[in-house]
């Protein structure tokens, strides 16, 4: 876990890992492209916040 300006991340070196944690979370989940070599997966409002701030979603087909 990693806190970024107040909000929280979860990071992972692998887009599958990534994937899998987000799939397993109560709530809905997004992956964005961290820091490289980084996938970090946040909630619906940080990964908005996230991409507000620069940060690019996942693309589609490595989140399917």
């Amino acid at each position: 876990m990693k806190m970024i300006e107040g909000r929280t991340v979860f990071e992972f070196t692998s887009i599958e890992a990534a994937k899998s944690f987000a799939l397993r979370c109560d709530k809905p989940m997004q992956i964005v492209l961290g820091t490289a070599p980084m996938y970090w997966v946040a909630s619906l409002a940080d990964a908005s916040w996230l991409t507000k701030k620069g940060y690019e979603e996942a693309p589609a087909s490595e989140r399917s």
